[in-house]
């Protein structure tokens, strides 16, 4: 059976993951390192020395930045299921878990540290059982989804649309 990520709507995925990566790296000096899939987190990103930093659950969207905060007041939708994925990995790895949130059409990366290093929760969220599309390839699914806020979220964009708003400190 064909993974999702082999069709044509999956490699652009890929594409869009590193562009995020990518651009996360140049403002942060951290190496992404992809998990191969199938796995149950995207990957991790490492400091210059190599050292485990985060473990990572990475999402891109084909929405903007002002879209995500004003039509969806700035909540991410991701399965609960990659949350408790997530969770085990912090525990696991006694690292760090962040959420990175790539809006495509403005290039804008959306960085949130969701758990310790113990895979607590740092962040509030809600968990609702909802219809959703299944995967990138379409269809539809009903699973328990967590949303959770990224208005606090660390904004890193292109040094061309870099704006004082989006200086976070």
């Amino acid at each position: 059976m064909a993974l999702d990520i082999d069709t044509t709507k999956g490699q652009q995925t890929k594409v869009w993951e590193e562009a995020c990566m990518t651009l996360l790296a140049h403002h942060t000096g951290l190496t992404w390192s992809k998990t191969k899939e199938p796995c149950e987190v995207d990957g991790v990103l490492t400091d210059p020395a190599r050292n485990l930093r985060f473990v990572v659950e990475q999402k891109s969207r084909q929405m903007t930045y002002d879209r995500l905060m004003h039509d969806f007041d700035g909540y991410w939708l991701i399965t609960a299921d990659k949350l408790r994925h997530l969770r085990a990995a912090a525990r696991m790895f006694h690292a760090p878990a962040l959420g990175v949130l790539y809006l495509v059409p403005d290039e804008t990366v959306l960085v949130l540290r969701l758990m310790d290093d113990a895979g607590e929760l740092l962040v509030p969220m809600r968990v609702e059982r909802t219809t959703t599309q299944a995967t990138v390839n379409g269809g539809t699914a009903v699973r328990d989804n967590a949303f959770i806020s990224m208005k606090k979220a660390a904004v890193y964009r292109p040094l061309e649309y870099i704006t004082h708003r989006d200086i976070r400190w």
